[in-house]
């Protein structure tokens, strides 16, 4: 009985080292709600592109060390994930992406918040400051003044300009 053994190779040494995996690419990492340096009351959204090799629940994003991996979601298109970063604090806020594995080359963003009453980039409010008072308020619809800066809650309205020429409110039916 004759045995014949072949073997074919593609010239690559396939010994495992145990050294740094191979990487499959880097991330990259924007804010899609502004700026980085102009995040304004403690929230922004923020897309993150990641390598077509990468499993998305391989991605590990980090808040001040604080895992915030949850907060993300896959996008509609494209191989990577979008989600919102609340609970910003007022100044610089690193968000840290890196992978399970350490396959991928990390990335970092730094988001500066500021206060949803300003300033974001015109430096100190002018003193002294007039804020409208609640009757003023009524023609713009919004509501009371809520604090020291003026502030009202967030009103959300629709509105679309008649024939007529005049704004009027966009109705819930959808008919004009």
């Amino acid at each position: 009985m004759t045995v014949l053994l072949t073997a074919c190779s593609d010239g690559t040494d396939h010994t495992d080292t145990g050294g740094e995996p191979d990487l499959l690419g880097t991330f990259a990492v924007s804010v899609l709600s502004s700026a980085p340096e102009m995040v304004s009351g403690g929230e922004a959204r923020v897309g993150i592109e990641v390598p077509e090799a990468l499993p998305l629940a391989d991605v590990l994003v980090m808040l001040e060390g604080e895992d915030v991996s949850t907060q993300f979601a896959a996008r509609t298109v494209g191989h990577g994930l979008e989600g919102r970063v609340g609970n910003l604090m007022e100044g610089d806020n690193v968000l840290d992406v890196t992978s399970a594995e350490g396959n991928v080359t990390a990335a970092s963003v730094t988001l500066v918040n500021h206060p949803a009453s300003g300033p974001i980039f015109s430096g100190p409010q002018q003193e002294p400051f007039f804020c409208a008072t609640d009757g003023h308020l009524e023609d713009l619809e919004l509501g009371p003044v809520i604090d020291e800066n003026c502030s009202v809650e967030t009103v959300v309205s629709y509105k679309y300009l008649s024939e007529a020429g005049g704004w009027m409110d966009y109705p819930e039916s959808g008919d004009r």
